[in-house]
């Protein structure tokens, strides 16, 4: 077994301990509002075990991580956008915001990564509790708000 396959396997094998689903909301996109639409990026969240959420009009208040990954963009980008973030409706009483788990990713840096680096980016900022792959700042950023 390559030191790849092995990685994968000790990540599927820390998320068996991992018994409650987060629920997870990952916005592509605030005018018009959207969520990512990617296959790829909808897999990885499935193999993490989290629940994906949409979106209506406004965000909604389960959302236990806030993701916003803009396509093509970096984290610079996104925080140019973050007074827009902001005034979302919703914003004030989403349950991601009231616990400080709201994420900038860059989508440059994790579009040119490995199928598992994905996966590791995704797992740290997930479950930051189970994994720590050195990717905060670079890949993503957390907002303390």
């Amino acid at each position: 077994m390559n030191p790849e396959q092995e990685l994968a396997e000790l990540i599927g094998h820390k998320l068996k301990f991992i018994t409650d689903p987060c629920a997870i909301l990952a916005l592509s996109s605030i005018d018009p509002l959207q969520t990512v639409n990617d296959s790829e990026w909808k897999a990885k969240l499935q193999h993490l075990g989290v629940a994906e959420l949409q979106i209506n009009a406004e965000l909604p208040k389960t959302a236990e991580i806030l993701i916003f990954k803009l396509p093509k963009q970096s984290i610079a980008a996104s925080l140019a956008l973050l007074p827009e973030l902001m005034s979302l409706s919703g914003w004030a009483n989403c349950q991601a915001v009231l616990n400080q788990r709201v994420y900038l990713v860059d989508d440059l840096v994790f579009q040119s990564a490995s199928a598992l680096e994905q996966l590791e980016m995704l797992s740290e900022l997930i479950y930051p509790k189970f994994f720590a792959f050195g990717y905060e700042g670079n890949a993503w950023l957390k907002l303390s708000l």
